[in-house]
């Protein structure tokens, strides 16, 4: 899930009328909504502009974002388990900027799916 800056909530409204009779209900969005012309681009810049905006403070954590990211999967790996970790953890730190979150972690080790 990708959230949107809460200044542009109101650029995001959809009026719904269950009946013709009914007044009509205004509902606003919070998220990127997947199925709008717009989603994959989103979908597939958000992590692409976290790299760039958090990149001087974690550039392998960075450099995974803009080059092992495809939608919502990240594939990548590392020379040991220790730097697997940090990398696992850096990860989930830097997307937490955009509230988004990395879940369903596959791995040669159960440890790296125990956090």
């Amino acid at each position: 899930m990708i959230d949107i800056v809460e200044s542009r909530w109101t650029l995001q409204r959809i009026l719904w009328k269950e009946d013709v009779n009914e007044p009509v209900n205004v509902y606003q969005l919070n998220t990127v909504t997947y199925g709008t012309a717009s989603a994959p681009f989103l979908a597939m810049r958000t992590p692409k502009q976290i790299s760039i905006d958090e990149g001087e403070s974690s550039p392998l954590t960075a450099s995974v974002l803009c080059d092992n990211f495809y939608i919502d999967d990240v594939l990548s790996g590392a020379n040991s388990l220790e730097v697997a970790k940090t990398l696992q953890h850096q990860l989930n730190d830097i997307l937490q900027t955009a509230q988004m979150s990395l879940n369903k972690w596959c791995g040669y080790t159960s440890e790296l799916r125990e956090d």
